[in-house]
């Protein structure tokens, strides 16, 4: 799935982020956006988080059922996710 070109706005968006461990300084000042995409099957739903550079941050593929599909949706609405692409047999919805 080409994630970045086809959902145009971002999922999540993190500017500014710093994380020290200890004494070891981990992010100084990161700025950081993710995508999301779903691969719409008959079966499953694969979903894919990638970062603005099509870096993969979060994958996992949930069940064509109502557990499976309550789960797929509330990781988007835990995600704040405002915008997805879904690829189907038929193409590319957005």
């Amino acid at each position: 799935m080409a994630i970045a070109s086809a959902a145009k706005t971002p999922l999540l968006h993190l500017k500014g982020i710093s994380k020290r461990f200890g004494a070891v300084q981990a992010l100084t000042d990161v700025d950081f956006e993710a995508y999301a995409g779903i691969d719409w099957a008959t079966q499953k739903h694969d979903l894919l988080v990638a970062d603005d550079t099509g870096i993969e941050v979060l994958a996992g593929t949930f069940a064509h059922d109502e557990d499976g599909l309550t789960a797929l949706c509330g990781t988007l609405v835990r995600l704040e996710v405002v915008l997805v692409a879904i690829e189907r047999p038929e193409g590319v919805l957005v």
